[in-house]
């Protein structure tokens, strides 16, 4: 016959339902009136209202307005105008002890409109004649208006300084360029806006750019009655910031 008092080593004996014969089953769900099992209520995220939905085609469209905007700029953007510089003579040169000088140049461009859609015009452009970096003498260009296709016109300016002064060293400069090479070196700059016409009238596009023409190391002769060498001379164009 078996000692009840004896421990026996080992797991507790399951009943049928699952739980330990020596713990208390968990109380069974909270039913609810109709008897079915009650769970929490979790409310669904709600759907994007009409403000939402008139918030995301807002901005997409604002996207897509940029997006053509910038394609646009890119393929349509209108070239500037092509400068070359057909002639350059100085005249009535004089310098005195007192860096006073006299001088008058007269310059010949010509102007051209690379752009097949647009026109070009400008109300007027100011000129300069420097050497090396000193402003000589400047003058303001009359108005100009080129059709689109290739269309180009000559356009002259004169540049007048008497007994104006000018820095010693620039002054002993020329004279020494005009013994050594038997030249004298200016540069001529233009600068203005210029407007655009057609297509970027609409003001979806810049209509108007400010541009600086320079005309680098145009070479004359002589120093007192000087005629430009080597030719027209082709005018770098850039869009720059006033």
């Amino acid at each position: 016959m078996e000692d009840s008092s004896r421990h026996v080593i080992g797991y507790p004996v399951q009943n049928v339902t699952g739980y330990s014969c020596t713990a208390a089953p968990p109380p069974p769900p909270p039913s609810s009136a109709s008897g079915t099992a009650a769970y929490p209520n979790v409310n669904p995220k709600p759907y994007p209202s009409w403000v939402d939905y008139l918030f995301i085609a807002i901005m997409v469209s604002m996207l897509i307005f940029v997006i053509a905007i910038s394609i646009l700029s890119a393929v349509l953007d209108p070239h500037h105008p092509d400068f070359s510089i057909q002639s350059l003579s100085l005249s009535n040169y004089n310098s005195t002890t007192n860096h006073g000088v006299t001088a008058t140049w007269t310059a010949q461009f010509q102007v051209s409109n690379p752009n097949k859609k647009a026109t070009i015009s400008y109300r007027g452009m100011d000129s300069f004649v420097l050497y090396k970096d000193f402003e000589l003498a400047g003058t303001r260009m009359g108005p100009l208006k080129l059709g689109a296709r290739n269309s180009s016109r000559v356009v002259d300016a004169s540049y007048a300084m008497v007994d104006a002064y000018v820095d010693g060293k620039t002054v002993d400069a020329m004279n020494a360029e005009m013994r050594t090479s038997g030249q004298v070196k200016f540069n001529v700059m233009v600068f203005g806006y210029v407007k655009f016409g057609n297509i970027w009238l609409s003001g979806v596009l810049p209509s108007e750019k400010c541009i600086r023409v320079w005309c680098n190391d145009v070479a004359l002769t002589n120093a007192s009655v000087g005629k430009m060498t080597g030719g027209p001379k082709t005018c770098k164009v850039r869009a720059v910031r006033y």
